[in-house]
């Protein structure tokens, strides 16, 4: 598909048209299926997420209740949450795992709940669970924004492992920024998912973790080398808009209060580039930015590594031969960190 039908295509969905087949096939190749309406999603998949959400959030029941006890600041985020947002259905989006905010003062705390209730922080592995190593679990707490996964094994043969993330920062671990994670995680409401009680982030901190989870996803050399640019996760931020209730003003305060409205804005603004829908175009006024616009058209996560990049935007996300490609845009030092972190993540 080239660049001009790639965008053409996806401001036609934008506008309501019904993708041709062709376009689909592409979607779900480039992990674009959240802008498929479920008809058009395979049945068994549909099926096989509902069960494994329904399950996260059966077998993380009592860790929320604890946290809440324990008066620990925390909220579910991604996942569910943000299917529910977008399209009012939790099941609508697949997702993997159940992600969660934390202060890291309170991450042994959370650990010890989480390992009380069963969890272990390892990797599956030929049915069950390998527990990670000293070095393993150390690389975590000092090149990353999370704690080394916990797992625990269910009875559930549709879901038979629940993956629960932990994450102490809405920056990423190269960003040489800690957030005060005790002020952004007084922004949060309790919703209700199943009869289950839980705490989520309100929809302007959400929509704000949202965007620096996927700065991060669209310029982490090591993600872009392994899995290239998905068009959801530019379409996770343009629906969230439209079918959301963000408001902008809001959402600039909340930006600017953590220092992070030039990720925003760049954001936004590549979601614009692609989608072209001017419902985005006030969030983008307010969130522009010096800093932000020259962000644009580059990647990389610290300013020692950041480049620019040699074609568009539309042309980078329908490169069939992304990773190859990529790979010839780096030196041998960055080569060397996304073998580190393809052993250690």
């Amino acid at each position: 598909m080239t660049p001009d039908v790639l965008v053409a295509s996806l401001r036609g969905v934008a506008c309501g048209e019904k993708p041709d087949e062709d376009f689909i096939a592409f979607l779900k190749k480039h992990r674009g299926e959240i802008l498929l309406d479920t008809p058009r999603r395979d049945p068994a998949e549909i099926l096989l997420n509902r069960a494994a959400v329904q399950e996260r959030y059966k077998v993380c029941a009592d860790v929320f209740c604890e946290l809440e006890e324990r008066q620990i600041p925390y909220a579910v985020v991604k996942g569910a949450v943000l299917s529910e947002t977008i399209f009012g259905d939790p099941f609508r989006r697949v997702s993997g795992d159940l992600d969660i905010l934390l202060c890291r003062d309170f991450l042994d705390e959370a650990k010890t709940v989480l390992l009380r209730h069963g969890f272990l922080q390892g990797r599956v592995g030929d049915g069950d669970i390998v527990p990670y190593s000293r070095s393993e679990l150390l690389f975590y707490t000092v090149n990353s924004h999370q704690a080394a996964p916990f797992i625990k094994k269910t009875k559930n043969r549709l879901c038979p492992f629940v993956n629960v993330d932990v994450n102490v920062d809405i920056l990423w671990g190269e960003s040489g920024v800690k957030t005060d994670m005790k002020a952004f995680l007084m922004h949060t409401e309790v919703k209700n998912f199943f009869g289950i009680p839980f705490r989520s982030l309100t929809e302007e901190a959400a929509f704000l973790a949202l965007c620096l989870h996927h700065y991060k996803d669209m310029n982490s050399i090591f993600l872009l080398s392994e899995r290239g640019l998905g068009i959801g996760t530019f379409a996770e931020i343009y629906l969230s808009l439209k079918n959301g209730t963000v408001c902008s003003e809001k959402l600039t305060a909340l930006s600017d209060a953590f220092s992070v409205t030039p990720y925003v804005f760049y954001c936004l603004w590549s979601a614009y580039e692609l989608f072209g829908d001017p419902l985005l175009l006030p969030f983008i006024k307010a969130s522009d930015s010096n800093t932000g616009r020259m962000l644009l058209g580059t990647f990389g996560l610290t300013e020692d590594e950041r480049k620019k990049w040699p074609v568009s935007l539309a042309e980078r996300v329908c490169k069939e031969d992304f990773s190859l490609w990529f790979d010839s845009l780096l030196d041998e030092e960055e080569r060397e960190k996304i073998r580190v972190n393809k052993k250690m993540l």
